[in-house]
């Protein structure tokens, strides 16, 4: 968006985590507080939106309960909602259960917010409510391609000696937050069954938060900077992507991943 000279301000939620983003990008850091309690963010939104005066405000799903959609539209300004996780619920979560205790007050806020979106972009329009479905764009995540061309990183067999592996190893990887519905323990099951099939040495590297498992031919890494992600693929040879769907119910919903 910056490429294309737009100015970019970004509205977050207080931590002390590093933000990595552009220089150019002007952040204006919120008040933390309880993922139950977004909503009360409004007023602070409010105070930004009057003092930027935005053509149009972009929020993501759960960020602000739907509060910069809400208090962008008011304004008369343009929006596009971000919906990456479901804003419908599945028959029986414990969500639309406190809803039912709540009046439908969450279902009721979900659909202002989708009502008052311009436009919504996800992956996948039937996690959006029916009704709002022909606002949708479905859109691809992506990546940086130019950090991720194989053709300007080092050649493979260099980049294998640099992290201890051989040229000759057949390497499996699989990277991502690890999170129960991930399919870790499915992964390494799988490949305790596979290994003494394959005719050569064979490991699997997995990148994520730090598991303390032991496993024969299986290497945790840890996290790792994005920048590094291009070259333990290029050095791999199949990339290996499960998931425990009956871990995350939402999946019923559809594959939105």
């Amino acid at each position: 968006l910056i490429q294309h000279g737009n100015e970019i301000y970004l509205l977050v939620q207080h931590s002390d985590q590093p933000k990595i983003v552009s220089a150019e990008v002007k952040i204006h850091e919120l008040p933390r507080t309880h993922r139950f309690l977004l909503w009360t963010a409004g007023n602070a939104i409010q105070k930004v939106i009057s003092e930027i005066q935005p053509d149009i405000v972009i929020e993501r799903y759960y960020n602000f309960a739907g509060e910069a959609i809400l208090r962008a539209k008011a304004s008369g300004i343009a929006t596009i909602l971000e919906v990456n996780s479901p804003m419908i619920e599945y028959p029986g979560s414990t969500k639309s259960k406190l809803d039912f205790l709540l009046g439908g007050w969450l279902k009721k806020r979900r659909e202002r917010t989708a009502l008052a979106a311009s436009l919504i972009i996800s992956p996948l329009k039937e996690v959006v409510p029916e009704q709002y479905r022909n606002k949708v764009r479905e859109i691809e995540w992506g990546a940086d391609t130019k950090l991720f061309d194989p053709a300007s990183l080092p050649d493979r067999s260099l980049l294998r000696s640099q992290h201890g592996y051989s040229a000759d190893e057949i390497l499996l990887i699989h990277f991502g937050s690890l999170r129960k519905w991930h399919g870790i323990v499915k992964l390494l099951e799988a490949f305790d069954m596979a290994r003494p099939k394959f005719k050569r040495s064979v490991r699997l590297i997995v990148i994520g938060p730090k598991h303390e498992i032991t496993r024969p031919n299986v290497d945790f890494v840890g996290e790792i900077a994005h920048e590094q992600l291009p070259a333990w693929l290029k050095m791999a040879d199949i990339a290996v992507l499960p998931f425990a769907i009956e871990q995350h119910r939402y999946l019923e919903l559809g594959f939105y991943w």
